[in-house]
C-alpha cells in the first residue's frame, strides 16, 4: 500500500488507489510528508478506492457540502495530522466533514485525527459506514449536530480523546454490530432531541467513573430524546454506570426490562456547550 502523492495543485494521484472527482483539491509538501485536502461542492460525486492513504493537516481532509454532493470511499485510510496553525487558531477540524444535505458512504475505511474529530456531521447530512474504524482521535471520534444521520454497521470506534460518539440536536444514530472501546469520557452521548438506536453493539472500557458508557439526556421542556436498544447489546469494564438516561427520554422495552434503566430528573456529568457556529470553525470546547 502506498500513500497518496500530490503531483501538482488540483490533482491527487496514488499508485495503488483510484481517485476520481470533480472536486477542488489542493496539497503541499511539508517535512517530507504529503499534506492534502479536498472539498466536494454540488453537484459533485467524489469516489476514492484503495488500498490507499490520504494524509493532511488542513482543517479537514474532505469537506463534503451542498445539496447533491456525495463522497464514496472504499479501502482508504484518512489520516488527519496535527497543525501548528490550527493549534494557534484553536481550530479542531476533522478527517471528514459532511454538512448541508451532502451524503457520504464508507466501506472498509479508517479515519483518525491527531487533534480533531474523525467524522463530523452537521445540518442535514447523511453518512453510512460499514466495516470501518474510527480511532486515535484527539477529540470525540464522531460528532453530530443539526439533523445529521449516521448509519454504522460492523464498525469500531476506539481510543477517542473524549467521547466515542457525541450527537446533539435532532440527530439520529443507528448502529448495528458495532464496538465502542476505551473512551476517556462516554462511549456514546446523545442529547436534546437525538435518537439513538443500538443493536448487537458493545461498549467497553470507558474511564470516567462519573459518566455513563451510554448517556442519553433531554433536559429542556421542549426536547425529547429516544433510546432504542435490543437485548444483545453488551457492556464490559466501564468505570461509570453502563447506561444513564435523564429528562424526557423515550426508551424501548429492552432498556428497562433487560438493562434495568429508567429516566431520572437530573443530568450526569457536564453538558456540551453550544457551538459558536454551524460551520464549526471554532469548536475547541465541544463535548467537554
Amino acid at each position: 500500500m502506498r500513500e497518496w502523492v500530490c503531483k501538482r495543485r488540483d490533482t491527487l494521484v496514488c499508485t495503488d488507489a483510484r481517485y476520481t472527482t470533480h472536486a477542488r483539491t489542493d496539497g503541499r509538501k511539508q517535512d517530507g510528508r504529503t499534506h492534502a485536502s479536498a472539498r466536494a461542492h454540488p453537484p459533485t460525486h467524489t469516489h476514492t478506492s484503495g488500498p490507499g492513504k490520504i494524509i493532511g493537516d488542513s482543517h479537514t481532509l474532505f469537506k463534503v457540502s451542498g445539496n447533491k454532493a456525495h463522497l464514496e470511499a472504499e479501502d482508504v485510510e484518512f489520516v488527519h495530522v496535527a497543525s501548528a496553525t490550527r493549534q494557534e487558531r484553536r481550530e479542531l477540524g476533522a478527517a471528514v466533514f459532511v454538512l448541508g444535505k451532502a451524503t457520504a458512504t464508507f466501506e472498509n475505511c479508517s479515519l483518525t485525527s491527531e487533534e480533531g474529530f474523525g467524522l463530523w456531521l452537521s445540518q442535514k447530512s447523511r453518512v453510512r459506514a460499514q466495516r470501518c474504524l474510527v480511532t486515535q482521535c484527539g477529540r470525540s471520534a464522531v460528532v453530530m449536530f443539526g439533523h445529521g444521520a449516521l448509519d454504522l454497521m460492523a464498525s469500531n470506534i476506539t481510543s477517542p480523546g473524549m467521547n466515542g460518539i457525541c450527537a446533539r440536536g435532532n440527530t439520529r444514530v443507528t448502529a448495528t454490530g458495532c464496538r465502542v472501546e476505551d473512551a476517556p469520557m462516554r462511549g456514546i452521548y446523545a442529547y436534546e432531541n437525538a435518537t439513538l438506536k443500538l443493536a448487537a453493539c458493545a461498549v467497553s472500557g470507558t474511564r470516567n467513573a462519573g459518566l455513563a458508557a451510554v448517556q442519553v439526556e433531554s433536559l429542556q421542556t421542549s426536547d425529547s430524546a429516544t433510546l432504542v436498544m435490543d437485548s444483545t447489546c453488551t457492556f464490559d469494564q466501564n468505570r461509570g454506570v453502563d447506561i444513564h438516561v435523564a429528562g424526557t427520554v423515550r426508551c424501548s422495552g429492552d432498556v428497562a426490562s433487560v438493562y434495568g434503566v429508567r429516566p431520572v430528573s437530573e443530568a450526569l456529568g457536564p453538558r456540551c456547550p453550544e457551538p459558536k457556529t454551524w460551520a464549526g470553525e471554532d469548536l475547541a470546547a465541544v463535548c467537554e
